[in-house]
């Protein structure tokens, strides 16, 4: 292969030395000089005068030339233009093209290739930390480059590559390298380091064998150490607890300002042995009572220091009778543990409380703050009493000493106080009224005085000084006075009507007819009828009426007892197109707002059509004092001016007559 390729190259020489004369007539243009940057595509042109066959070749010293193949760093080597790779390898080398043609072949003009190496930003060298208050200088291992500060709010540099801190933080630096082939860049990340104040470790300060504590540091970071082998600590501050006793707990901050030590004494304990105390188990109140623990260290605990207290030492003070529960904690790290036992504190008997006086027959109750005592009379024949519950019952007029007797770890002790026995006072009588009406009050008296009064049931109500106010009406109730005095209580009682204004109620006829008497059954029958229209409807006796003649009539029943009157109105008749048995009874057809009024009152009356009413106003002996025409189903405005009263409205139509009572205040 060698040999065919130096036969190859000979062949070309020989070619070119015996066509020279040729090459005018074939190359037109020669490849021209390249300079490119390394990385890039360099090409190399040549033109002929006609189309011949190209082979690129290669030469480093201009003499020895080297036929190009496609590949690596070449394309287009059989072509007008050759492409070569550019890199420092091609750097300088030398290139032309044989144009060969049936008649014989040509060489062109030679032309070299220079290739420009890419910047190199090289690597930069130095402190990673500096200290805010300091500075440091970094380099690079290629020169001609530019230092900058990515955030100069961290830091500065200078053009010889000095780094002045301004704010703790990292900023990032940059050398920076540029030629006619581009430019490159190397970074180098620093961090300012602010100046250390010493920050002490925080975090608990005892743990139990096998078990841990945190504990922090005002630094982020640092190394954790622990000075023997009571406690290990983690690289984040975790203390474990390996065997009983005490080890200091150090981390170490250092930066490029110094170093800070903080350190901690840790104290590792062991689980806790339960232990019990003992003392006496009563003491009378003021005594001293000394308890005792079979561990020491713990804390003494009374559960209730109104019975008992106690000391640090467990000396235990009786306060009043109870039981109180006297407890020893002791505690640590490891859990706890609570031995306790009771105590009762007894005390002497106190003062007897309770009333010193008794009603024959009637009971008191007496106590004393001392408990589990007994109660005795020394005069049953003037009293008795419960020897447990303390219950005095009076038996005769007299007096007696109730006496309280309590042994307990004081003694012996026991108080008494004296019991008076009589009748209670008597609660005189109650004079009044037997009766009230609804919303009135009247006034009862006693003859005893300093009573108190109530009543039985809601009907009526009685103040402080017996004045009785009626509440429902139709009900009787009970006003009741008792007088209380040292011996008892005694009541007096009187019974109260409570009455109300007379509630109307009228049976009238299904029917009427002309000539007929009609006897009403009116409740209550005490009142009077009154006819509006004798001549179509008289009475001839109380409570009977005749109708004499067609037309519509009202009757006005008035009733009065001592709570007032009460009147009602009903409208009877026959209509004139009717006969005897078609009269009908007609009521509450007319509606008044507002009733009462002061005389200005609106008018509605009901039809089953839409006509026109004649509208009758009478007084109460049937003198008609207004008369108007209103459209029916239709509210009406309508004024009297006419004295405070009773007045009755009656209204008609083709349809029949219906009437209404109106009250007038002014």
């Amino acid at each position: 292969m060698r040999k065919l390729f130096y036969f190859s190259n000979l062949l070309t020489l020989c070619l070119i030395l015996s066509s020279v004369s040729l090459k005018a007539q074939t190359i037109t243009t020669d490849p021209t000089n390249q300079t490119v940057c390394s990385g890039s595509i360099a090409q190399f042109t040549v033109a002929a005068s006609d189309t011949p066959s190209f082979v690129w070749q290669k030469s480093s010293d201009g003499t020895i030339w080297d036929t190009l193949t496609n590949g690596g760093a070449y394309s287009g080597v059989t072509t007008d233009t050759l492409s070569v790779a550019a890199s420092a390898a091609v750097n300088g080398m030398m290139y032309r093209v044989i144009a060969y043609k049936p008649t014989g072949a040509g060489a062109s003009e030679s032309a070299t290739l220079t290739v420009n190496p890419l910047p190199v930003a090289g690597t930069i060298s130095g402190a990673a930390n500096v200290c805010l208050t300091s500075s440091t200088t970094l380099t690079n291992t290629v020169g001609g480059g530019t230092w900058s500060s990515t955030d100069p709010s961290i830091a500065t540099i200078s053009a010889s590559g000095n780094v002045v801190p301004v704010a703790v933080g990292m900023d990032s630096i940059l050398y920076t390298v540029t030629n006619g082939c581009g430019t490159a860049s190397s970074y180098f990340m620093v961090t300012v380091d602010g100046t250390i104040s010493h920050a002490p470790l925080s975090g608990p300060t005892t743990l139990c064998v096998a078990s841990y504590i945190n504990l922090t540091s005002g630094h982020v970071g640092g190394v954790w150490t622990a000075s023997n082998g009571n406690a290990t600590v983690s690289s984040t501050g975790i203390v474990s607890g390996v065997t009983a006793g005490m080890d200091t707990i150090t981390n170490t901050y250092t930066n490029s300002c110094g170093t800070d030590v903080a350190s901690a004494v840790v104290t590792v304990e062991t689980p806790i042995t339960a232990g019990a105390i003992s003392g006496p188990a009563a003491v009378c109140a003021g005594s001293l009572a000394p308890f005792t623990a079979t561990v020491t260290g713990g804390v003494w605990l009374s559960n209730d220091a109104s019975v008992a207290t106690v000391d640090l030492f467990g000396m235990v003070t009786g306060r009043g009778q109870g039981i109180a529960v006297i407890s020893y904690l002791f505690s640590n790290s490891c859990g706890s543990f609570t031995a306790m036992d009771t105590l009762q504190v007894d005390r002497t008997v106190s003062i007897i409380t309770g009333d010193d006086s008794v009603g024959i027959g009637m009971n008191v109750t007496l106590s004393d703050s001392v408990v589990g005592g007994t109660w005795t009379s020394n005069d049953v024949s003037t009293a008795t009493v419960d020897p447990v519950t303390g219950v005095v019952t009076g038996i005769a007029t007299g007096t007696t000493n109730i006496v309280y007797t309590a042994t307990n770890i004081c003694g012996v002790s026991s108080n008494f106080i004296v019991m008076h026995v009589g009748v209670p006072g008597a609660a005189g009588t109650l004079t009044g009224a037997d009766s009230v009406c609804v919303g009135s009050s009247i006034t009862i008296v006693p003859t005893v005085a300093d009573g108190v009064w109530t009543v039985t049931n809601p009907s009526a109500s009685v103040s402080a000084t017996g004045v009785v106010t009626g509440l429902i009406g139709g009900r009787r109730d009970t006003v009741v006075y008792t007088v209380t005095d040292g011996f008892g209580s005694s009541v007096i009682k009187k019974a109260i009507y409570v009455n109300q204004p007379p509630v109307i109620h009228v049976g009238f006829p299904a029917t009427f007819a002309l000539g007929t008497p009609y006897t009403l059954a009116d409740t209550p029958s005490t009142g009077t009828w009154f006819s509006t229209v004798d001549s179509i409807a008289t009475f001839i006796s109380g409570h009977t009426f005749v109708l004499t003649r067609t037309g519509y009539v009202d009757l006005i029943y008035t009733v009065s007892n001592t709570c007032g009157t009460s009147i009602d109105t009903f409208t009877v008749g026959l209509p004139s197109t009717v006969g005897v048995n078609g009269a009908i009874v007609s009521q509450n057809t007319v509606t008044i707002f507002p009733n009462p009024n002061n005389g200005s009152f609106s008018l509605t009356i009901a039809s089953a059509v839409n006509e026109v009413a004649n509208v009758v106003v009478t007084n109460m002996i049937g003198e008609v004092v207004s008369e108007i025409k209103v459209p029916t189903n239709t509210p009406a405005d309508i004024t009297l001016s006419q004295p405070a009263g009773i007045y009755m409205v009656s209204a008609s139509t083709g349809n029949g007559k219906s009437t209404a009572r109106v009250v007038v205040t002014k």
